[in-house]
């Protein structure tokens, strides 16, 4: 007599075919989610089942060993289904189940996420006005969005497909389906603009078309009032920020890594219910809006790499900085309780159901309409750097994160003392610009932070004793500036900050530094490069190039403290933003150069053979966060001294196993990340690469190789391995690198949405790496 039954969350063994419940024929609703499936024999699986489904859920399922994981043929006789769910569970490159749709006419939610789902998107031949959610993220969808997809589809809310390989331009068709609630084509490779059309989703409340190829101007829609949550990030968008969103209800803007231009507009100060707000990496000018001053619900800002100049308003600190878990606002990622699942399910029954969250009671059946699916797997997420890293923050960690990027800037003047007073931030980030004056003693007041960076600008003064009463200080860096005077005490986290927080200072003296304060102060050197003053052609450097300094004392130079010449050059976070494409031969005069960091400047074009190709003795090389393309010339492999290269997030194309980099056996660490690299996926290319301990390949490309060639010993012994959000070229199957099983000194493995197809958990990773 069974009408709802709920086995989710355990560790059953529940047969694939679902034939244990052949007689329950008044089953309504059958729940399954988080167990282990049991294959069966073919035989076993071709039934006709008694009951018809309203409501079915088997996602977040494995397969015991030995099996292949299906579809449960008995779908196929299902025709009153209004939810199904079969999300991450790996059914091995199926297409697209449009018989799902076809055959349950009231089907109103489909969520198919991480199903290994390839081709294109084949939809039924009949509509179906029903439906609601269509959510396939995260498979291996390809071309384009079929032109009927509104037609078959009218009346759809939710529209997610993030994660896959959907390409060519936005469809404008797609903007005639005005009841779109929530959309999400983010990572895929949609092209060209987003088209005025767009502004006729007046109910749209959630969209992000991040990590695409979009370009052109954002349209000014004045229509868009319900909109909350806009995510555009890592696109190719240009021109003038217009005023698309400036609704009262936006809570999330997410603009960064992007080419727009001109004065951040006044508008987006006088949002009021606005949380976070990401413009970084833009071209973005002008001074910093004091209408920021105004945004009371802010908790995340990062306005980083622009060209933003002017003081920090003094204002900023009348800004309450309040996390979202203590602010009066409904959350929409919060509630867990799946009430849309069984909407009207139960019409009719007698059922009394007790909402314990909202301390409600529903009667007969009836249930909130809030639509819980999306909450479970589109809460929002947002990137932001801090300790020295750019991490990914999500859910409960996201309403947490109280932050403040203002780095890579050209902001002038004191650093207002009032900013100790946003008692809740846990992030603060004023490096590289030109800031003035003393550091605040009240910043010791900040008790909750634990990224504090000051670097790269010209304080002056002493470090504020005070400051040891940050107690949850984890990263703190004042390098680079004109500090001068003992350290503050090592107690409490300062006893864990180590010389490069104060580096670039020549006047600090103290532990953890190799300088007595009772040695006095060092006199400013006239020795130069044995090349003579360097002209390095860039505007925007307050390096002097007045004759008779000492280069050795510019920001960001370090030199041999015998010969003087120049071995440490670095120009991160924006020193290079003015130069309209990248000239290696810049560096030509700096032979002894053993570590050059030109990371996050935005370069773009060619790495030119001339000039980095004759640093021979250059140890370690960051290039990462620009925009280079082509292939990595071949003269780089006559580095041979290279120890560190990092040249993730650009767009260097080619065949890892024909580039250079197989030359440089002395590299420690490698990271290749989220570039357009065709990776062999036996790694057999770093086979001579015996000190190698770090080894990232983020996003890009695998190549299937034969068996022959994926079974080879290494002769190194890796500490990191990542190889996150990969796909395999056509027609090939994604394996484990053999090369793992032979890694003993593992401590961190990162196989993310790389899909393996059906493999079983691979313990061995755990036994073979017992520091992992």
């Amino acid at each position: 007599m069974l009408q709802f039954l709920s086995l989710s969350v355990n560790q059953f063994h529940v047969p694939l075919s679902f034939k244990t419940f052949a007689n329950h024929s008044n089953l309504k609703v059958l729940l399954a989610r988080g167990n282990k499936f049991a294959a069966e024999t073919a035989t076993s699986q071709t039934w006709s089942p008694n009951f018809q489904l309203k409501v079915f859920d088997m996602s977040d399922c494995e397969i015991d060993e030995d099996g292949k994981l299906q579809l449960p043929n008995f779908l196929y006789y299902q025709h009153d289904l209004r939810y199904i769910d079969l999300s991450h569970c790996s059914y091995g490159g199926i297409g697209f189940p449009h018989w799902l749709v076809e055959n349950n006419t009231r089907l109103e939610d489909l969520l198919l996420i991480d199903t290994s789902i390839v081709g294109p998107l084949f939809l039924p031949s009949h509509p179906n006005p029903n439906l609601k959610t269509f959510v396939l993220s995260y498979n291996h969808l390809q071309h384009e969005i079929p032109r009927n997809f509104c037609s078959i589809f009218p009346n759809l809310e939710t529209l997610w497909l993030r994660g896959n390989a959907l390409k060519r331009k936005l469809p404008k068709w797609l903007w005639k389906n005005t009841n779109l609630g929530r959309l999400d084509l983010s990572r895929n490779h949609f092209e060209g603009s987003i088209p005025m059309e767009f502004c006729n989703l007046v109910d749209l409340l959630f969209l992000d078309l991040s990590e695409n190829h979009l370009s052109g101007t954002i349209p000014s829609c004045s229509n868009l009032k319900k909109i909350r949550y806009v995510h555009l990030r890592k696109n190719k968008l240009s021109g003038p920020l217009s005023p698309a969103f400036n609704g009262s209800s936006l809570v999330t803007l997410d603009l960064s890594e992007n080419s727009l231009t001109g004065e951040i507009p006044d508008w987006v100060g006088m949002l009021p219910n606005l949380s976070i707000l990401l413009l970084k990496a833009n071209h973005f000018d002008g001074e910093l809006p004091v209408h920021f001053c105004r945004l009371y619900a802010l908790s995340i800002l990062d306005v980083s790499r622009n060209k933003l100049s002017g003081r920090i308003p003094s204002c900023l600190s009348n800004l309450t900085l309040i996390p979202w878990t203590e602010r009066d606002i409904s959350h929409p990622f919060y509630n867990m309780i799946m009430y849309s699942a069984f909407r009207n399910v139960f019409a009719g029954s007698r059922l009394t159901i007790y909402d314990l969250i909202s301390n409600k009671v529903y009667y007969n059946g009836e249930l909130p309409s809030s639509q819980i699916y999306f909450i479970k797997y589109g809460a929002e997420y947002i990137e932001f750097p801090t300790k020295y890293r750019v991490y990914t923050y999500q859910g409960k960690i996201l309403d947490l994160l109280v932050a403040i990027d203002l780095s890579c800037n050209q902001l002038t003047g004191t650093i207002p003392p009032g900013l100790g007073n946003l008692s809740e931030i846990r992030g603060l980030n004023l490096s590289h610009n030109n800031l003035t004056g003393a550091i605040p003693s009240t910043f010791s007041k900040l008790k909750q932070i634990e990224s504090l960076d000051l670097s790269y600008n010209n304080l002056s003064g002493r470090i504020p004793s005070e400051l040891t009463e940050m107690t949850a200080l984890a990263v703190f860096s004042v390098a680079h500036n004109n500090l001068s005077g003992p350290l503050p005490d090592r107690k409490n986290q300062f006893g864990t900050f180590e010389e490069n927080s104060y580096k670039g200072n020549p006047f600090l003296c103290g532990p953890p530094l190799n300088k007595s304060c009772g040695e006095g102060t060092p006199s400013a050197s006239s020795s130069e490069e044995e090349h003579g003053p360097v002209d390095m052609g860039l505007k925007g450097f307050n390096w002097t190039e007045e004759k008779g300094s000492d280069c050795c004392e510019w920001e960001g130079v370090e030199c041999n403290i015998t010969t003087r010449r120049l071995t440490q050059l670095s120009l991160r976070y924006g020193w290079l933003r003015y130069l309209e494409f990248f000239n290696a031969s810049l560096f030509l005069p700096f032979e002894e150069l053993r570590s050059l960091d030109l990371s996050y400047n935005d370069l773009v074009g060619v790495v030119e053979n001339e000039g980095l190709c004759y640093l021979n003795n250059l140890e370690e090389l960051n290039l990462n966060g620009n925009a280079l393309s082509g292939a990595i010339p071949s003269c780089l492999g006559n580095l041979t001294s290279l120890r560190y290269l990092d040249i993730s997030d650009n767009r260097f194309t080619g065949n890892i196993a024909s580039c250079p980099l197989t030359n440089l056996t002395m590299l420690q660490f490698i990271s290749l990340s989220k570039n357009q690299f065709q990776v062999p996926v036996s790694f057999n290319s770093f086979a001579y690469h015996s000190h190698l301990k770090v080894l990232q390949a983020d996003e890009n490309k695998l190549v299937a190789e034969p068996i022959g060639l994926q079974i080879w010993w290494p002769k190194f012994q890796l500490k990191i391995f990542s190889l996150f959000n990969c796909t395999i070229e056509e027609h090939g199957k994604l394996r484990l690198p053999d090369f793992l099983y032979f890694q003993h000194d593992l401590r961190y493995v990162d196989l993310s949405y790389s899909n393996f197809g059906e493999i079983r958990f691979p313990h061995w990773l755990l036994q073979n790496n017992t520091r992992l």
